[in-house]
């Protein structure tokens, strides 16, 4: 699919479609994309709180901000999220470094240098933790939309248009967020021989334990998928385009997200527009379109992701702390 896309590329009819769009639209587009930063930061916070970290909303929202600039203007759809994680570990290390030093002129003989190594180790793997769990609710959530957009396929007889393969691979994907939320009680009994992975096991199972905690973060979940449904709806009418119903965002957007992760692209780049171009013209929207829609929603996000540019003032800063990490320590 994406070959087919650069033989069927009409690069004066892009450019064309682009510079007619409707700056209204595109502005409401923008916009609800900066509201799903902001969602999203809170469902990382309520996930932080339950690790025990000390940062408040305001802080988490700047990181989130820096996370998504690193993810949109670099090569990488995972350097925002290392990114977070480098700033809670080392906010956390250094509160953890403090206690140490008090402690060490209590006891000078519990600091021992392998019981430090392993608490710092286990500061990162915390920090680390928080935020593969905000991606995880994301993508468990993301999955709820294909028994919602099986529902909506048959509803409207669409389901004789659809390729076989696409709506066996719905059927699959819908049994994927029912075994990962109502199975949890299974798999966090099985044993992992690994320590590392044996710490991952207690975390995970400490916070889900939290039910209360675990229904807020999928709620914000939820309401973050609908203001990116938003975000596509607006960039679809940004360029004219109408026809596109809104349940039909519940089966692109998560498919065109999963696929940018899943095939190899440079940030999903070929394989998001790919999907927009396939599951689109199911329902008669043209090549140009489709493609220009994908395209569109993607410079959305990077206006949206503008006010991370603080991240540039402090790239020396970060840097200098990964090139000395003992001194830094």
């Amino acid at each position: 699919m994406i070959f087919l896309q650069v033989f069927k590329f009409n690069p004066k009819s892009f450019i064309d479609k682009i510079l007619q769009l409707d700056l209204r639209f595109f502005a409401l587009a923008s916009f609800f994309s900066v509201l799903t930063i902001v969602t999203n930061t809170y469902r990382w916070w309520i996930i932080t709180k339950g690790f025990n970290y000390k940062i408040s909303y305001w802080t988490g929202l700047l990181w989130y901000f820096e996370g998504m600039f690193a993810n949109n203007f670099f090569p990488s759809n995972v350097g925002g999220d290392a990114l977070r994680a480098f700033y809670l570990g080392t906010l956390k290390h250094a509160a953890d470094k403090q206690d140490s030093e008090n402690a060490e002129i209590k006891d000078s003989r519990q600091a021992d240098e392998g019981i430090a190594k392993s608490k710092h180790y286990h500061d990162w793997l915390s920090a680390g933790l928080t935020v593969i769990l905000e991606r995880l609710f994301g993508f468990t959530m993301m999955f709820f939309f294909f028994p919602l957009s099986l529902i909506f396929i048959y509803s409207q007889n669409l389901s004789h248009t659809m390729p076989e393969r696409l709506i066996q691979a719905l059927f699959i994907l819908s049994i994927v967020p029912f075994f990962a939320f109502f199975g949890y009680k299974i798999w966090i009994k099985i044993p992992i021989p690994l320590a590392i992975f044996q710490k991952i096991k207690i975390a995970v199972s400490e916070f889900i334990v939290h039910k209360r905690s675990v229904w807020t973060v999928l709620l914000w979940t939820f309401i973050t998928h609908v203001f990116l449904m938003a975000v596509n709806v607006f960039s679809a009418l940004a360029l004219g385009v109408t026809q596109i119903p809104f349940w039909y965002w519940f089966l692109v957007v998560p498919l065109a997200t999963l696929a940018s992760y899943v095939i190899p692209a440079v940030k999903g780049l070929g394989a998001r527009e790919a999907t927009y171009v396939f599951l689109l013209s199911i329902i008669g929207v043209s090549f140009d379109h489709s493609f220009a829609i994908a395209v569109t929603v993607f410079l959305a996000t990077l206006v949206s992701s503008v006010p991370g540019i603080s991240l540039v003032r402090k790239g020396r800063e970060i840097f200098s702390i990964f090139k000395n990490p003992l001194k830094n320590a």
